[in-house]
């Protein structure tokens, strides 16, 4: 749950936790709770039971920034720190690996990431997927 070191979004983590639900938080400032705040304002809210957002995933879909101004995005960070051995040719590090191995996850059903996620299952060497693992191509 983004935003659950504080506030209402602290307050609904425990109560999760309290009905017996797996809760992981996460948290980016010590003040104040945009993301809590922008899906608390969110009439559709509904729509994200069950799922698992993090900061830069609302933040992208509801244009909040942090405290400081700046717009959290966990895997743009991410992938700037693996870019270079994602570059080189050969055996991906066991670091860079598990982190290229969990963005393909999270996109690779994506139409908007097809691109991103062809090139990571590539980069993988991933070319046998079974089908529910292939990434979606863009008109198909």
């Amino acid at each position: 749950m983004a935003g659950a070191t504080r506030g209402a979004g602290r307050g609904i983590a425990r109560e999760l936790a309290a009905a017996g639900a797996k809760v992981w938080c996460t948290g980016r400032s010590t003040r104040g709770a945009p993301a809590v705040a922008a899906l608390a304002a969110d009439p559709q809210v509904r729509r994200k039971a069950g799922g698992a957002y993090s900061a830069s995933d609302l933040a992208d879909e509801y244009g909040f920034t942090d405290l400081d101004g700046s717009r959290p995005n966990f895997w743009r960070d991410v992938l700037a720190r693996i870019a270079p051995e994602l570059g080189n040719a050969g055996e991906l590090p066991p670091r860079a690996l598990r982190l290229a191995a969990a963005r393909y996850q999270k996109i690779h059903l994506s139409p908007a990431h097809s691109a991103e996620a062809h090139a990571l299952r590539e980069r993988l060497g991933w070319s046998r997927l079974p089908a529910a693992l292939q990434p979606i191509t863009l008109g198909g």
